[in-house]
């Protein structure tokens, strides 16, 4: 970042001070790289920025004061640094629930982002989010000159996990991929169960979320079950299976079951009946 200011002096008066000013605040003062012309005049003030950082974003000015005209000061320049801010974070939702991924660029606003997803699995091939379900949205913020980046799928189904990547195009075409964030659907089938009258029946759910479900409840017409479940866990499969068992079973007893769990990432997924 290389920015230039200058002025001129009621009758080639000298000035008495420089100082710059990055988003209000001092940042130097003094002459850096200064061509000082009093017979002109003119002051002239260069700033360098070198190895400019995202934090170096900003609007900068410069203020030149005389001892005879006082100070001036020059309009605000706005100064981008191109770069990913914030990557989108692991997320996670439940099946038929709805989960957004956000992503933070600094740059122009004239900055784009396109959204990929691909597989869980390495070296698999990224394409386009096309789920029909997602909604892509930007907000960019004037004052930090950063765009925040959101892409809100909803319904979500089981085909939705995978890894999601923000890709920024920015002002001067480069452009620069976050990196991957893992998107995890939780959800349960639970097993049809037939049984005797007085006998008993074990109900199955399975329960899928990559990660071992914990505090699984089991409830019949939104009413927890007294029975205690069994819960087993399948590192490959990411499937955690948990049984009930119901005894005496009443004659014509024909109802509907469901099952919830909490895991370290989510609390509790919808019902799933």
């Amino acid at each position: 970042l290389t920015l230039a200011a200058a002025t001129n002096g009621q009758n080639g008066s000298p000035y008495t001070s420089i100082q710059w000013y990055k988003d209000g605040n001092a940042i130097h003062s003094g002459v850096v790289n200064t061509a000082d012309a009093p017979s002109s005049g003119q002051t002239q003030t260069v700033l360098t920025v070198t190895a400019a950082a995202i934090a170096d974003a900003g609007y900068y000015s410069c203020v030149i004061t005389y001892s005879d005209i006082g100070a001036i000061t020059s309009p605000a320049t706005k100064f981008f640094v191109n770069g990913l801010v914030t990557p989108p974070a692991d997320s996670a939702g439940d099946r038929g629930g709805t989960v957004t991924l956000t992503a933070v660029f600094s740059g122009a606003s004239a900055t784009s982002v396109a959204w990929t997803k691909a597989a869980l699995t390495s070296g698999a091939t990224f394409s386009a989010v096309s789920h029909g379900r997602e909604t892509a949205a930007s907000s960019y913020n004037s004052a930090t000159l950063q765009t925040t980046y959101t892409l809100a799928i909803s319904t979500l189904e089981a085909s939705d996990e995978g890894a999601y990547v923000a890709t920024a195009t920015y002002s001067d075409s480069s452009t620069e991929p976050s990196p991957a964030a893992a998107l995890s659907v939780f959800y349960a089938e639970v097993t049809q169960a037939y049984g005797f009258v007085g006998s008993s029946v074990t109900l199955t759910a399975k329960i899928t979320a990559n990660e071992q479900a914990s505090n699984v409840i089991w409830s019949k017409y939104g009413s927890r079950l007294t029975e205690t479940s069994t819960e087993t866990y399948d590192v490959g499969t990411g499937v955690t299976t948990s049984t009930v068992t119901v005894t005496s079973l009443a004659a014509g007893e024909f109802t509907t079951y469901s099952v919830t769990a909490d895991f370290d990432t989510f609390t509790h997924g919808n019902p799933q009946t």
